[in-house]
């Protein structure tokens, strides 16, 4: 469902012109009382969405703030911090992963760029040199967002951490221990996917393709759901 920014901008004038009124008639009521009228309070300019910390340094310590000033055409994606909260992701890791030279794009930062590609259907990182960075930064709470070039370098350090099963075991632990998936029965399924880079990979055989291609097998574990 798409809302025009018309209708956005209409309702922030009604909820500002209520909120305008009830300060007025609360001054007024004070007045006639003989009270001390209180200044009204500024309207908060920024909207903290609190994430884990994962220590890799001052911009990691902050929470993700988005501010009024935050705009561009994928901020509706940030209806899916909550989510994030619920699943755990960023919690995870930073329990697994450490960047401690970054002074911008930490763990964190990184996280939130490679969810928010995939949420947006970008699945590979030389894909990310499409999109705009002051847009999707303003939504990862960087502002700008990390280049290709960045995003490949963390990731290098990343994998070279060798923790991605113990990040996959801990996501696994917290959605069972939420009642995230049903566990009576488990499906587990094999893909296999093509690799194109430069690396000698050993030959699988591809089922569409019908002849043996260099790549690796992802295998996917799956609830009823």
């Amino acid at each position: 469902m798409s809302i025009s920014e018309g209708h956005v901008c209409r309702l922030v004038a009604q909820c500002a012109d209520a909120s305008l009124r009830s300060a007025g008639n609360e001054i007024a009521q004070q007045i006639e009382l003989g009270v001390e009228a209180e200044q009204p309070a500024e309207p908060d300019q920024q909207i903290e969405i609190d994430a884990a910390v994962d220590g890799d340094g001052p911009a990691d310590d902050a929470p993700v703030v988005l501010s009024e000033r935050s705009r561009g055409n994928r901020m509706g994606a940030a209806l899916c911090y909550p989510a994030l909260e619920a699943l755990g992701l960023l919690q995870a890791a930073g329990r697994c992963f450490r960047l401690p030279d970054s002074e911008l794009f930490g763990v964190r930062a990184v996280t939130l760029t490679l969810f928010f590609m995939a949420l947006l259907q970008t699945t590979t990182v030389e894909a990310a040199r499409f999109l705009r960075r002051w847009d999707f930064g303003a939504l990862i709470g960087t502002t700008p967002a990390p280049v290709v070039r960045t995003l490949r370098r963390k990731l290098a350090n990343l994998a070279g951490q060798g923790q991605a099963l113990e990040f996959g075991r801990q996501l696994a632990q917290r959605w069972v221990e939420q009642a995230m998936i049903a566990t009576a029965y488990l499906y587990i399924d094999g893909h296999m996917k093509v690799y194109t880079g430069r690396r000698r990979l050993k030959e699988i055989w591809n089922s569409q393709r019908r002849m043996p291609l260099p790549g690796f097998v992802t295998y996917f574990v799956a609830d009823s759901a």
